[in-house]
């Protein structure tokens, strides 16, 4: 009796077990099929962080200019123009990538609060790197537009001044939300993100040098 009664309560056993498995093995998880976009873009973020970024600042670069070339009531599309802006986001969002995960392994290996590092990573954000970007900017989309370095330069210095204070006016909260809250993987995505309304000011400045210079 007592064998059958610890037969019957091993084969019970084993059959929740096996119904537990084959529940397992239905979950979206298991069947390969059960991410959400977001997190099959997140995975993609962490295992190929620059080629994720380049794409993003690539189609939020194309969505930005197009806003601004609406905005504008130009009597045609000029996707010229806009293979330009988006060019340099591209390049930008490889170069920032780099500068992001570089910035974090810095500032953390030489400052200890918590608080200051989310300051200092600010700080040297604003001060070094966007500044470095506005100028490449209005060089890199002078060149394409078939001007000489020279004249590339000079824009960007006539520009600069006018840039530089929205910039830091924008971007500085922005980037102390990002540098405190965001996870390190997603800290250029949510540039990117908060540069789609960037991308629009940025091309309706390149726009006024334009008109300016001609």
């Amino acid at each position: 009796m007592l064998s059958r009664i610890l037969l019957l309560v091993g084969t019970c056993a084993a059959k929740r077990q096996s119904s537990g498995v084959r529940a397992v093995e239905r979950t979206p998880q298991c069947r390969g099929g059960g991410e959400s976009l977001w997190q099959a873009y997140s995975r993609t973020l962490k295992a190929r962080p620059v080629a994720g970024n380049m794409v993003t600042g690539g189609l939020l670069a194309l969505t930005g200019d197009t806003i601004m070339q609406i905005h504008e009531s130009n009597d045609a599309y000029d996707p010229l123009r806009a293979l330009r802006f988006v060019g340099f986001r591209v390049c930008v969002a490889r170069g920032y990538t780099i500068w992001v995960r570089e910035l974090d392994r810095w500032v953390n290996e030489k400052v200890d609060a918590d608080a200051r590092r989310v300051l200092t990573k600010t700080v040297l954000d604003l001060g070094i790197w966007l500044p470095a970007k506005d100028f490449v900017y209005f060089v890199w989309m002078a060149l394409l537009e078939g001007m000489t370095l020279n004249e590339g330069v000079t824009r960007s210095i006539t520009m600069l001044p006018r840039t530089c204070p929205v910039s830091w006016a924008v971007w500085g909260p922005a980037q102390l939300l990002n540098f405190s809250v965001v996870p390190l993987h997603l800290r250029v995505v949510w540039c990117n993100s908060f540069a789609l309304f960037w991308n629009v000011v940025m091309s309706g400045f390149n726009q006024a040098a334009r008109a300016e210079s001609s």
